[in-house]
Formats: C-alpha cells, structure tokens, sequence
C-alpha cells in the first residue's frame, strides 16, 4: 500500500509516532537503570509529547474539556509528571 499511495498514506498515525517512542523510553526506564543522560531525555521528550497534547485539547474548548475532562487530565498528570521526574533525577553514582 505504501508503495501505491506513497509516504501521505503515513500522515494521519504520524503524529502517534513520537508517544509510541516515549512509550519505549518508559518501558526502558522501568526495566534498567539507564544513565543519568538517557533518564533525562526520555523525561524532555515525554514533555514535549504530552505538553503539546494537553495546550491542543485545552485550545479545542475548555467547554468541551469540562465536558470530558478524561483527557486533558491525563494530559496534564502526564505533563507534571514528567517534569517532576525530570527534576527528581538523581545524579549518576555510576
């Protein structure tokens, strides 16, 4: 199919893309102790998935956000979680 229809066939799960990556990074998290720099990446780019996810549901309508606030919410844990995580890290005693 991506032959026929090219890289646009692409487009609409792109934007998913860059969660599944951070999702890797959680799971990578979780299961080593990764150095101090590796940590802190994967916590910025945590913060730059949810955070642009979070201003884009809040600007489609804080009335609508009220209505169905399961996501923002999420969004917003998600965001000050990871920037409390960032901050949180440790030095490395490697």
């Amino acid at each position: 199919m991506l032959l026929v229809f090219g890289p646009a066939m692409l487009l609409p799960i792109s934007p998913f893309w860059f969660g599944y990556i951070v999702l890797v990074g959680y799971v990578v998290r979780a299961v080593s102790c990764p150095t101090l720099g590796v940590r802190r990446t994967i916590w910025v780019a945590s913060i730059l998935v949810q955070g642009p996810w979070l201003c884009i549901g809040l600007a489609d309508g804080l009335d609508r956000a009220i209505q169905k606030p399961i996501p923002p919410l999420w969004w917003a844990f998600a965001t000050l979680g990871s920037i409390a995580a960032l901050v949180a890290e440790q030095q490395d005693t490697r």
